[in-house]
């Protein structure tokens, strides 16, 4: 089915890219335990690759041509500390909870349904494990407290679902958590388009990047905005675990292909905010 063979091409790329990644994590990494996660994540990212290859081969499609050796250049000084290996690793296996189910909710022959199944159950265990490394840490990734509610409220204004109304009233529950990931889902892009911005090989390219980085923290304020008006905390930026080296772990064509990830990712995430009450208005003109 076009479906099928189009989630599976999609995921053969994305986890091709994640596991270049992995590889020059494995290289640089200094604590044992994140060692020990980023090799996990590396070896659910190879299975995937070669199930899909089997299922290729089965069918006499050809294998994509994706990222590989070629694409990391060994011996690359660490651009991400340890804490922003977990912290993307987890952010990555969030993003794969929608891309499997959705792969799944439109799959129909019984092998590749199974396969992304198994996808599923991979992410769950990989994004458990990171978050639990994150506070063993001290990386908070909590989402803001609230009072538990003292009664059962109804909607008895249509005023409180318009975008132009509705502005004073405090944010619902749902909308902190959309905001806190769509937060989250910035900072990290942030800290990538920086060190991308550091090591790409052309002028042309690390501006690209930096554009990409500044766009980044511009949400991360407007979104961080909505928290404080009602005296959230907003999650932290990730700028921090970003090392100042100027020579790049990955090729250009990786960096490009990452960025174009994390811009769907976010485009991606951006969809059930929007779908809430409050004032998102800004977010339109993004």
């Amino acid at each position: 089915m076009s479906s099928e063979l189009g989630k599976l091409f999609a995921n053969y790329q994305g986890d091709s890219v994640y596991s270049c990644v992995f590889e020059h994590f494995l290289e640089v990494v200094e604590d044992d335990e994140v060692r020990d996660f980023v090799d996990m994540a590396l070896s659910f990212s190879k299975k995937h690759l070669e199930q899909i290859s089997m299922l290729f081969k089965h069918e006499s499609i050809p294998i994509p041509t994706a990222f590989g050796e070629q694409d990391v250049h060994r011996g690359a000084p660490r651009l991400f500390s340890d804490i922003f290996m977990v912290f993307y690793t987890r952010e990555m296996a969030r993003a794969a909870f929608l891309a499997y189910g959705s792969a799944l909710s439109t799959s129909y022959r019984q092998d590749v349904v199974s396969y992304f199944e198994g996808c599923l159950q991979d992410s769950v265990q990989v994004y458990k494990k990171a978050t639990a490394l994150l506070l063993s840490k001290g990386f908070d990734i909590t989402a803001p407290e609230i009072p538990y509610p003292a009664k059962v409220d109804f909607v008895e204004k249509e005023s409180f679902i318009s975008i132009i109304a509705g502005k004073g009233r405090p944010l619902l529950g749902v909308e902190i958590k959309h905001l806190q990931v769509n937060i989250y889902t910035n900072a990290l892009g942030k800290a990538l388009m920086l060190a991308f911005s550091q090591v790409a090989s052309s002028e042309k390219l690390r501006q690209f990047f930096r554009e990409g980085s500044q766009l980044a923290g511009k949400q991360i304020t407007e979104l961080s905005s909505f928290l404080q008006r009602d005296d959230l905390p907003s999650p932290r930026v990730l700028d921090d675990q970003v090392t100042d080296s100027t020579i790049s772990p990955f090729s250009d064509k990786l960096l490009l292909s990452h960025a174009s990830i994390a811009t769907a990712t976010g485009i991606t995430n951006y969809g059930p905010l929007c779908q809430r009450y409050c004032d998102m208005t800004f977010i339109l003109n993004f």
